[in-house]
């Protein structure tokens, strides 16, 4: 009995059971879509939110759903559904509605801050993060690109979006030329896949060592390692110095330059270039200068976006004056070296120079910027320090008078150089001993030579110089009251020998010397020459004085006149002012026009036939010490030749600064009336910088190259008190 209990009751429990499950209400929670206008929707417990169609707001683009108010979290739609939930609609702004809000007013800027996204069309600063964004039909400047919570510049970004990528932005929006989000935050970037728009089966994939020696218009593939980054003016990307395990190449194009970091691994295809500016192609040919190795338009193969250091064990190691000496036959633009060298910064009114000078302090170039050296900043911590690096020959600057290497550095490797003292004697005869001679002479120069050496960059003092001939029938060494005087006597060869020594150690180099005869001319004095009928040859004799500017050649003096010598810029290269010579040219006046002006009275063509070297100081005797202004100056006819006149004037000396170019000017004691310094620009005139502001007094000659209804000024010397400075652009 007590069986058949149990178990009746057991299946009426089970009955009830049933019963029961059969009468379970159904359990739906409430899902609300925040920040739209639709309509909540309930949702089965244990089922998952069917995503709803993209809700639509006006002025803003519907972007994602989310977890919280914050926009932290994306919404899961995988997310089982176990309690009444929000989801939040993340608009952006249309970037129409952007530029609509940002206004028209400069002093404009909305308090509410909004976000925006779109394609990263162009970079126009890589330090400020200065770029355009688009959303394939609208585009909106970025003015001011931080991480996330504003703290961390673009330029500084250990990841950041290149041309291409797509950006989400958070800032307030205003007006500066164009609409404009300001200083905006970076909430969110994606990557954009490379397609390259060409057709890859037309290039060839090299080294880049190959590359250099490819002929112009081949079209090559180049892999490696993105080394700098250049930026044209306004500090917009311009192109990349890419290195890979045999060589280094400029990459010219602000397209893959803006979709790029330091560091990235990339392959880029590319057409076979050598760059010159038009202006300069002429006068770069007769130099022998091919222009500046590269790939132009280039296009982006394929990115790692990693971290990667360039490799170095290709990389020659010279000095800064080898690479000075080095012809420009031997084509080196674009080619990474390491050199030990001194970095100095040089802050001009309205601009700041850094060179790159040998350890000698002296023999060096500049840096290329086109930014008015404020994309080099970061050389600043380097200033006087004599520093380990990695740079490269970007370019060589072609004018009348000479021809110079640019350089870029790339990496500084070490700024804690030791100089071994026991280099002394081997440095002094390299960088002051050798440098001193000619390999040919027709005359005997009569030369003060160096014997005494010393270095406060290098820490050394006296360190010796002397000299001895092999055939002092040829070219012997006079000594007079301790000084050392190198002669040419007789035709012929000998060899001297140069020894330097310091501290027990010596070190010598032997240079071979030719004497050949002098040949003898007929020649006039600088009067006689000025005097001579246009377009007839004529030989005169005198004193090597200034520098023209903006023109290849010299000033030649003598106690009679001055005038101007044009020449090409081979026959400068061994001249220096004080040099004695006799030369040959076409008097004429250059470029003279009938009823406009007289033209620029000179020397043309020119050539030294003889120098008797020397360092003789200018005749001052012709020079008009009568005291003209400037405002007397500015007076006279350009029909009438003043060219051949230098005055002595008293003047302050200014530097105007206009927005793509400077001049220098000199102002007269009136305080209004000024002569502008003809010249290309106020770099021709960088000695002058120590003067801005100062009355000094201006050897002045009047020049008139171009045919102008006016003179300008071309400065022989500038005195400041005990301070005399001659112009020597020209002089190597």
């Amino acid at each position: 009995m007590k069986k058949f209990f149990n178990f009746s009751l057991v299946l009426m429990i089970a009955l009830l059971g049933i019963l029961l499950s059969g009468c379970k209400k159904e359990v739906k929670y409430t899902v609300i879509f925040e920040n739209t206008n639709l309509e909540n929707v309930l949702v089965e417990k244990g089922t998952k939110l069917e995503k709803p169609g993209d809700p639509i707001k006006d002025g803003y683009v519907f972007a994602e759903w989310y977890e919280e108010a914050d926009f932290s979290v994306k919404y899961d739609f995988d997310k089982i559904i176990e309690e009444d939930t929000t989801i939040y609609a993340f608009y952006y702004l249309s970037l129409s509605k952007a530029n609509e809000l940002a206004g028209t007013n400069e002093a404009y800027t909305t308090e509410e801050k909004y976000y925006v996204a779109g394609t990263v069309e162009s970079i126009q600063n890589t330090d400020w993060g200065n770029m355009f964004i688009t959303d394939g039909t609208t585009t909106l400047h970025v003015y001011g690109f931080y991480n996330s919570d504003g703290t961390v510049l673009y330029g500084d970004l250990e990841e950041k979006p290149v041309v291409g990528d797509t950006v989400v932005l958070y800032g307030v929006l205003g007006y500066k030329f164009e609409g404009e989000i300001k200083n905006a935050w970076m909430m969110g970037f994606e990557r954009k896949e490379i397609n390259p728009d060409i057709n890859l089966d037309e290039y060839t994939e090299v080294t880049i060592s190959e590359a250099r020696e490819k002929t112009v218009s081949e079209k090559l593939i180049v892999n490696g390692v993105v080394a700098g980054i250049s930026k044209s003016s306004g500090y917009s990307p311009s192109g990349i110095h890419l290195i890979d395990a045999t060589g280094s190449i400029f990459i010219y194009g602000s397209n893959v330059a803006a979709s790029v970091t330091v560091g990235n691994k990339i392959s880029v295809a590319g057409i076979r270039a050598n760059y010159i500016l038009d202006k300069e192609i002429e006068v770069a040919g007769k130099y022998g200068y091919k222009g500046s190795i590269q790939l132009d338009q280039p296009e982006l193969i394929s990115n790692d976006f990693g971290e990667n250091d360039f490799e170095t064990s290709w990389i020659e190691e010279i000095t800064v004056k080898e690479l000075m000496e080095t012809s420009v036959e031997n084509n080196i633009t674009n080619k990474v070296f390491k050199v030990n060298a001194l970095v100095t910064k040089d802050i001009k009114p309205g601009y700041v120079n850094y060179y790159i000078d040998d350890i000698d302090g002296v023999t060096g170039t500049y840096v290329y910027t086109m930014n008015n050296g404020g994309d080099f900043t970061w050389l600043d911590q380097y200033d006087g320090k004599i520093c380990s690096m990695y740079l490269t020959v970007v370019n060589a600057k072609a004018t009348v008078a000479k021809l110079i290497y640019r350089v870029v550095p790339i990496k500084i490797i070490s700024d804690e150089y030791t100089y071994d003292m026991n280099d002394t004697p081997e440095f002094v005869v390299e960088y002051y001993g050798k440098g001193q001679f000619l390999s040919t002479y027709d005359n005997n120069p009569a030369l003060e030579l160096i014997t005494s050496v010393s270095s406060e960059l290098l820490g050394f003092n006296n360190a010796t110089l002397s000299y001895s001939s092999s055939n002092t029938n040829v070219v012997f060494f006079e000594e007079i009251g301790g000084i050392t005087i190198f002669h040419t006597k007789n035709p012929g060869v000998a060899t001297i020998t140069i020894t330097g020594e310091f501290n027990d150690k010596e070190y010598f180099e032997e240079l071979e010397i030719t004497v050949n005869v002098s040949d003898e001319y007929e020649y006039v004095d600088v009067l006689t020459a000025i005097n001579t009928d246009d377009e007839t040859i004529v030989i005169v004799k005198g004193i090597v004085g200034s520098s023209l500017v903006n023109q290849s050649g010299f000033y030649l003096i003598d106690d009679t006149g001055v005038m101007a010598v044009k020449c090409d810029a081979n026959e400068m290269v061994d001249l220096k002012i004080g040099n004695e010579v006799i030369v040959q040219g076409n008097r004429t006046h250059f470029k003279a026009k009938e009823d406009v002006a007289i033209g620029q009275s000179c020397l043309l063509d020119s050539t030294i036939l003889v120098n008797y070297y020397g360092k003789h100081d200018y005749s001052t005797e012709s020079f008009d010490k009568t005291g003209k202004t400037i405002s007397e100056l500015n007076e006279y006819d350009p029909l009438i030749d003043y060219s051949n006149s230098v005055y002595v004037v008293t003047a302050t000396v200014q530097l105007y600064e206009g927005g793509y170019s400077s001049m220098y000017q000199l102002l007269d004691s009136d305080g209004t009336t000024y002569m502008g310094l003809y010249s290309s620009s106020a770099s021709q005139y960088s000695f002058l910088a120590d003067f801005v502001g100062k009355e000094v007094i201006v050897e002045l000659a009047l020049c008139n190259w171009n045919n102008k209804t006016y003179y300008r000024g071309c400065i022989i010397s500038v005195t400041d008190g005990d301070v005399k400075v001659i112009n020597n652009l020209n002089f190597k």
